[in-house]
């Protein structure tokens, strides 16, 4: 008997609430109320995301030109001192190089491959 009258009231409430306009917009505002924060959920995401994008960007220097590294003179001095003691003038084997020369970081790459080249 606690069933029945339970299931008649819950009917009632659920047939009340069918019928009624109010019960109708209170439910469609909050649908379109959620609807609404997941759309600026979203949309706040995706500008974080850009955001974070631009900034390891910057960070990791893509958008930047490799520069000169600060200990990049030290190498070429090194270098070019070794060159000369091991190498007199006359038997040098890079003539063309001469102890004012510089070598860059970013050119040991084709240094390595010119030298691979000639062998």
């Amino acid at each position: 008997m606690n069933e029945e009258k339970y299931e008649s009231t819950m009917r009632e409430a659920i047939q009340n609430r069918r019928e009624n306009r109010q019960w109708n917009d209170y439910i469609a505002s909050r649908v379109l109320k959620r609807k609404g924060i997941r759309r600026k959920v979203f949309a706040y995401s995706l500008s974080l995301a850009a955001a974070a994008t631009v900034v390891i960007v910057l960070i990791f220097g893509i958008l930047n030109k490799p520069q000169q590294g600060l200990y990049d003179p030290f190498i070429s001095n090194q270098l070019a001192g070794t060159h000369g003691e091991v190498f007199d003038e006359d038997t040098a084997y890079y003539p063309e190089l001469r102890s004012e020369d510089v070598i860059f970081m970013s050119e040991t790459d084709t240094l390595i491959n010119e030298t691979l080249a000639n062998r």
